[in-house]
């Protein structure tokens, strides 16, 4: 177990290393940073202090090397465009983030589960192909669409909800349905398919002989079994609702982390992108590397290597 855990571990401060290289790289690709820092007609001297000043005249290894030792004393950077620490501006967006995706992965998770169980167990029936029908319809959706759509039709034409802000709790309602409805979609389909899976087992059947209900079969035995199939897509479910976020974000003006990495990448403020994106990759993978811890609590029969 602790072998496997200090793999684990090793695995992902090499993936962190590996994204926080491409994210360095990346973002120097976009352009120089002080075209948005100064006006257009600044003069060429001033501009050449500036960079100077950002250090950004350095060649790349050499910025490189500092971010590099940066990251690993846990300095904290300044943003280019704000002119205070990037954690101070993380800090200040994480619980709006937090807010949205939480209720989110929950609402994903309650009509997932309820929706795909129902689909199973009326396999093949008119409630079946129906739910299976519109998650597939929905799949097929790009994020931006279905905010969109559900700004014109709750802002627009009926007026009930605001496009944007963080005020209450109806500036929450469309966000979070949005990321909802995606999710959910996906789930759906997995959760249906791996309890069809398990339904088809014969200890499920001796339940149904011992004259167990068709929902107690499910909940007691066949939904228990199927978790490990469902534990193993968190982690990916979780990644996706991340980049979510970012468009969901935008798209509703909400003032959180996937907002904060577009107007990092559109200012070109590269202190505040990279430690966004690495804040942001950290989290999916501690949360992946969770997952695998809770494996063997949720299945005894599953040993972890080492």
């Amino acid at each position: 177990m602790l072998k496997y855990l200090l793999q684990r571990l090793a695995l992902a401060a090499a993936t962190l290393w590996f994204i926080a290289t491409l994210v360095f790289c990346s973002a120097r690709l976009t352009g120089d940073p002080t075209h948005w820092l100064l006006p257009e007609d600044a003069p060429p001297q001033a501009r050449q202090e500036l960079r100077e000043s950002l250090g950004l005249d350095r060649p790349l290894l050499a910025q490189y090397g500092t971010y590099l030792t940066g990251l690993i004393r846990g300095q904290v950077a300044t943003s280019y465009y704000e002119p205070r620490p990037v954690r101070e501006i993380l800090m200040e967006r994480l619980p709006n983030t937090l807010r949205l995706a939480g209720l989110a992965l929950a609402g994903t998770w309650l009509f997932g589960l309820l929706l795909g169980g129902l689909a199973a167990v009326n396999h093949n029936g008119v409630l079946d192909r129906t739910i299976v029908a519109v998650a597939s319809l929905v799949s097929a959706v790009p994020s931006f669409v279905v905010a969109i759509g559900m700004i014109l039709m709750f802002s627009v034409v009926l007026r009930i909800l605001p496009t944007s802000g963080t005020g209450t709790w109806r500036n929450l309602v469309m966000p979070v349905a949005t990321l909802t409805l995606l999710g959910a979609a996906g789930l759906v389909r997995l959760v249906r398919g791996s309890l069809l899976e398990t339904l088809d087992q014969d200890f499920v059947r001796t339940a149904r002989a011992k004259g167990l209900r068709r929902w107690g079969t499910v909940g007691k035995h066949a939904m228990r079994n199927a978790a490990i199939p469902l534990l193993t897509v968190f982690g990916t479910q979780l990644g996706a609702l991340v980049a979510g976020t970012v468009v969901v974000e935008t798209v509703f003006a909400w003032p959180g982390l996937g907002r904060a990495i577009v107007a990092a990448v559109n200012t070109r403020d590269f202190p505040l992108l990279q430690t966004s994106i690495l804040l942001v990759s950290g989290t999916v993978i501690a949360c992946n590397l969770l997952v695998d811890l809770l494996y063997p609590m949720v299945d005894p029969r599953v040993r972890l290597g080492g």
